[in-house]
């Protein structure tokens, strides 16, 4: 069982992770740029393994982790829609 700490701690982490992502979000949002479900999975599947390789090769960030979870976020949305 977590101890009330560790919930404090687990409820801050998620925080500052969704507020990142929405950020992070909010920087790539162009009128141009069609929305996640109108892209193709293939394409999110490379831009996430691109993020992937950019944590690999130069150390994680806040920003770069929300980028990561915003793509895997969009393929399991993506992948839910009937």
């Amino acid at each position: 069982m977590a101890t009330p700490s560790t919930l404090t701690q687990e409820r801050a982490l998620v925080l500052r992770a969704s507020r990142q992502m929405r950020v992070q979000l909010g920087k790539g949002a162009t009128p141009d740029r069609p929305h996640w479900n109108e892209t193709d999975n293939a394409r999110l599947h490379t831009r996430l393994a691109e993020k992937v390789i950019e944590a690999d090769d130069g150390g994680m960030s806040w920003a770069l982790a929300a980028d990561i979870a915003n793509y895997a976020a969009m393929l399991a949305d993506n992948q839910a829609r009937p």
